[in-house]
């Protein structure tokens, strides 16, 4: 899969005699406009091939339409090496149409739901009532106990576990940010959604 530029891909459909070229971008951004462009196309005029010689860039999507199109006897001819050894490996994978999920009565599904947020609240309901008591018996031989609270103990581990531990946290933050705006702007740009990347890095962070 060839990388995607900065700018827009687009895609043209022209006339190659009596044949349709493809010239630019085939990708997941123009295979609706492809599409389109192929099925008005090939309305008009009897030969059914099509010329991918100056086809710039091709992506999965695109590769999945064009073995589609070979499927159903379209001719593809000038097709460039690395295309066709994209081309030769997606058409030859087994594809399976997925299978249809079972579908549940709208009753059952409810009763389902309800038992689940039922079972959830129930064991949530237990861990809140056995941290307060725990805390409470804490705080109770606390008070009953003064003599065996270590006041200087207590300070030096929030001293450490709180003001300490503050530049390893923002070290931490600064190199987890860098690695999700990698990461996202890599996932996004084919969609066009790169500018959604600080977005994404100041949410993630800040949570």
């Amino acid at each position: 899969m060839q990388r995607a530029s900065s700018q827009p891909p687009s895609l043209v459909l022209a006339e190659n005699g009596d044949r349709l070229a493809l010239k630019g971008a085939l990708t997941i951004r123009t295979l609706a406009e492809a599409e389109k462009s192929l099925q008005a196309g090939w309305k008009q005029r009897k030969s059914r091939a099509l010329d991918l010689g100056e086809l710039d860039s091709l992506d999965t999507p695109g590769a999945l339409l064009l073995c589609a199109l070979r499927s159903h006897d379209v001719e593809l001819t000038r097709i460039r090496p690395e295309h066709k050894a994209l081309l030769d490996l997606v058409c030859g994978l087994d594809l399976k149409p997925l299978p249809k999920p079972r579908s549940i009565p709208r009753w059952r599904e409810l009763i389902i739901q309800l038992g689940k947020a039922a079972d959830e609240a129930w064991h949530d309901t237990l861990d809140i009532i056995t941290f307060v008591g725990r805390t409470a018996s804490a705080i109770v031989h606390a008070l009953l106990h003064p003599h065996e609270l270590r006041l200087p103990s207590i300070s030096r581990q929030v001293s450490e576990t709180g003001v300490d531990a503050l530049p390893i946290v923002g070290l931490l933050a600064v190199m987890i940010a860098v690695v999700i705006a990698y990461q996202g702007i890599a996932q996004l740009r084919p969609y066009g959604g790169e500018d959604l990347t600080i977005d994404l890095v100041a949410v993630s962070v800040l949570r």
